[in-house]
């Protein structure tokens, strides 16, 4: 079964590999005479061009270099020309993990990082779940523990664990958001929105004739089509005008209405802390 992921290829990209253009690059990797120092104490050029590379790797993205990984042919060009060897020097490097290893714990040390510990795991749920009462997207929730390890001087760990720990926020988030909208509710309340959400013998719900609508359900055209403009709309105005005059009274939705991500989940699902889709 796949592993379930937040992000997006592209955006899994932005956030953990380096740049691909070529002023981005020329910004964050061009080596000072420390960073050219060290470099120059390696006798290959492949090891020499490795070096560099690992040393940048972990500046920003702020990763370590994995095995595999397609470095950006700018990067390795730039790189290349400092240090003086050539770019295909790289494909020869790293042939021993040891060498790999090394190299890496030598950088790590030299820059002042650390690895991701456990500790780090609940410091991040906690900052991911304070990312997470203001929004849905798993972009910014990710990018937010990322920011904050980067800040800590923290080697990022690998993606999927990043990943698992904003999925976790975000669900955690959203069964709060649903628990606190109906937190006020009395059980009449409660049995109106399950009706509002239960599918009748075709599968659509009450609110499903929005969908037909041909406008978008601005609050100018739904109040049109609760005045029976159309017979779609006559009718699902009709089924609804009960449901929503016992909701309007939700304590949830007076004054400015709460963001709250969509969801599948009924009254009964949050009332008993089962999963909601």
């Amino acid at each position: 079964m796949p592993t379930k992921t937040i992000l997006s290829p592209a955006q899994r990209a932005v956030i953990f590999d380096p740049p691909a253009d070529r002023a981005t690059i020329e910004r964050l990797y061009t080596l000072g005479p420390d960073d050219l120092a060290q470099v120059a104490r390696r006798r290959r050029g492949a090891n020499r061009l490795g070096y560099a590379v690992q040393l940048c790797y972990l500046r920003h993205p702020g990763r370590r270099l994995l095995t595999g990984d397609a470095v950006p042919a700018a990067m390795l060009a730039l790189l290349a020309d400092q240090i003086g060897c050539v770019a295909d020097d790289f494909t020869g490097y790293a042939t021993r993990p040891t060498t790999l290893r090394e190299h890496r714990a030598e950088i790590e040390a030299l820059l002042g990082l650390r690895a991701f510990a456990r500790v780090d795991v609940r410091a991040m749920l906690a900052l991911g779940s304070e990312i997470a009462a203001s929004t849905d997207r798993g972009e910014t929730i990710v990018t937010g523990m990322v920011d904050r390890l980067r800040a800590d001087r923290i080697v990022l760990p690998a993606t999927s664990t990043l990943e698992r720990l904003a999925l976790i926020v975000r669900t955690r988030a959203r069964k709060a958001a649903h628990s606190n909208l109906i937190r006020d509710c009395s059980t009449e309340q409660e049995a109106a929105l399950e009706h509002m959400i239960a599918s009748d013998d075709d599968g659509r719900t009450r609110l499903g004739w929005i969908r037909e609508w041909p406008e978008a359900p601005s609050a100018a055209n739904l109040k049109g089509s609760s005045n029976g403009s159309t017979p779609c709309a006559a009718s699902g105005s009709r089924l609804i005008e009960h449901d929503v005059s016992m909701l309007l009274a939700m304590p949830s939705l007076r004054g400015p209405p709460a963001s709250s991500p969509p969801s599948t989940c009924g009254v009964s699902n949050v009332r008993a802390g089962s999963p909601c889709s």
